[in-house]
């Protein structure tokens, strides 16, 4: 029975990582919700058809006309609530710089969510370049049967054998159901905010074209692999006590794979045996086993 896991020296256990997995989802749906009032805006997935073979630049499902055209239902809240503009009009700096540190909040946690829970974690590098929307690469966002996808290309393999690897995850229902709802009501207002929001042109063109194109964007800018390390680790010792970064959830991740998933496929050609989890992420079990 595996509930404890030994990470230089400091024990973590399978029960705190449940517990810090369902708080969570259930801070980042509270936070979301805080913009207006505790309640969520109603918006609807009626009519958004992703084309998935579309690779047109700028193309893709969360920039919808129906989540993007005015009025974006969550700026009604912002200004209606009188914080966002002075009393001549202008923009209240306090009131937009609060509302970008409670967007970076939740866009934090829901990577968190994303890289943990949704099957073998990406590599940093791949999974901080995330895609909303087709730009000099294919995004990796689809939208489904009313299902939402992660399709992450392992660029390693394509570097070195000039072979596309392409793996698809499935989100799962809860995780999908907050960034949906992150997508169509809350990213729209970012947007918005960006182009109106008095700063420097080459400022604001980069917030927006990183807002159109990425999936993580921490005020304005691309997060780095490097960056989500650090949020990674600074989520997990906050709620665990012990600073869990990319590399360690990676092997942490892997035994969690051994202790409680076998299923396994068969190789015809090669007449080997390897569990999916590795193939998904780009070697064989047997690799696996000498690595992690």
């Amino acid at each position: 029975d595996m509930n404890e896991f030994q990470i230089e020296g400091a024990s973590l256990y399978l029960d705190q990582m449940r517990s810090m997995f369902r708080r969570t989802g259930q801070d980042v749906t509270q936070d979301m919700y805080s913009f207006s009032g505790g309640k969520a805006i109603a918006y609807s997935l009626e009519g958004i058809v992703d084309n998935l073979g579309n690779t047109s630049y700028g193309h893709g499902f969360a920039l919808s006309r129906q989540f993007t055209e005015s009025p974006v239902p969550l700026l009604r809240h912002l200004f209606g609530a009188g914080k966002m503009r002075t009393s001549d009009g202008g923009w209240f700096a306090p009131a937009v710089a609060d509302f970008e540190s409670k967007c970076e909040k939740i866009v934090k946690k829901l990577s968190v969510l994303l890289h943990t829970l949704c099957g073998p974690p990406p590599r940093g590098t791949e999974f901080a370049d995330i895609r909303i929307s087709n730009a000099q690469r294919i995004r990796n966002v689809f939208w489904s049967h009313r299902e939402l996808w992660l399709v992450m290309q392992y660029s390693k393999l394509s570097n070195l054998l000039q072979l596309d690897n392409f793996t698809p995850f499935l989100v799962p229902p809860d995780i999908r159901d907050a960034v949906m709802y992150y997508l169509a009501v809350i990213r729209p207002a970012e947007i918005v905010i960006a182009h109106l929001a008095p700063r420097k042109e080459e400022e604001k063109a980069t917030r927006i074209r990183n807002l159109q194109e990425y999936l993580f964007v921490l005020k304005g800018e691309k997060m780095t692999s490097e960056k989500f390390s650090k949020i990674l680790q600074t989520y997990f010792l906050e709620h665990t006590g012990v600073a869990i970064g990319i590399n360690h959830w990676r092997h942490i991740s892997i035994a969690i794979k051994r202790a409680f998933i076998d299923e396994r496929i068969s190789d015809p050609y090669q007449q080997t045996t390897s569990l999916i989890s590795d193939e998904i992420s780009g070697h064989s079990t047997q690799l696996s086993e000498r690595l992690y």
